[in-house]
């Protein structure tokens, strides 16, 4: 089974296996940095991982400073004219190695604290922009932002973002028109295209895709498909109760 066998059949539409969806599923490349954690980040881990990294700050800070400390007091001993000066210098240095590797260890430490705290602060930041919105699918939206490299502490820029989703994929957000507030548009002109087509137009137009894009293009044609179907049956459905209502009024 073949990647390009696969995408060659999406791209006529044709209908794909249990085996070729698996194969699309489990299909891995190096990690494109794709957004979100599966769920919401509860506030209490956000902040247990920001005190975490301060702590860790702390300790490299003060191991820093004993540090100076031991080096202040190994150059004050080869300098001294003393019978014990080479012993103490030897702990010294024993003593200055040691706290090179903590320091070194606790910086890596708190390095590594710091990326995933941000990381949990923007995937929280990331759903709460999803809620705020009515956005359908926060991962989704993780992804575009990081692909266009919104920042998400420029306001000016997100909401512009958001503003140009909502004109490009309006069915990925949720409607808050009461019932009963039609647009009175019905009947009136070609339907607006869905935005699982839109976005299968867009992904279909790029020269590369990466494996997160290659199985959304396999699961849109499946369900582009499925709206294709569903909105000829309707029509047909309409056509019949029209020729009923014709021939009742005879």
């Amino acid at each position: 089974m073949k990647l390009k066998e696969i995408l060659a059949k999406v791209a006529k539409g044709d209908a794909l296996t249990e085996d070729e969806k698996k194969f699309l599923e489990e299909y891995q490349e190096p990690d494109d940095g794709g957004p979100g954690d599966g769920g919401r980040i509860p506030k209490a881990r956000l902040d247990k991982e920001i005190e975490k990294r301060k702590q860790a700050e702390a300790k490299a800070d003060e191991l820093t400073t004993q540090l100076e400390d031991l080096k202040s007091k190994l150059e004050d001993l080869e300098n001294a004219d003393m019978s014990e000066a080479e012993k103490a210098k030897k702990q010294a240095e024993k003593d200055l190695a040691k706290l090179q590797k903590q320091v070194a260890d606790l910086t890596r430490e708190r390095d590594e604290a710091v990326s995933k705290s941000s990381a949990l602060e923007r995937s929280g930041k990331v759903r709460d922009l999803a809620t705020k919105h009515h956005f359908t699918d926060a991962d989704y939206l993780g992804f575009r932002l990081q692909q266009d490299e919104v920042d998400l502490n420029d306001d000016a820029a997100v909401s512009a973002f958001m503003k140009g989703l909502e004109k490009s994929a309006p069915t990925l957000f949720k409607s808050t028109a009461k019932p009963g507030t039609g647009t009175g548009t019905e009947g009136h002109g070609a339907p607006e295209p869905s935005a699982a087509k839109k976005r299968l137009e867009e992904l279909n137009k790029k020269t590369e895709l990466s494996s997160r894009e290659i199985v959304e293009v396999a699961e849109l044609a499946e369900k582009v498909k499925a709206e294709e179907a569903a909105s000829g049956a309707a029509s047909g459905a309409n056509n019949n109760d029209g020729g009923a209502d014709g021939a009742a009024g005879k």
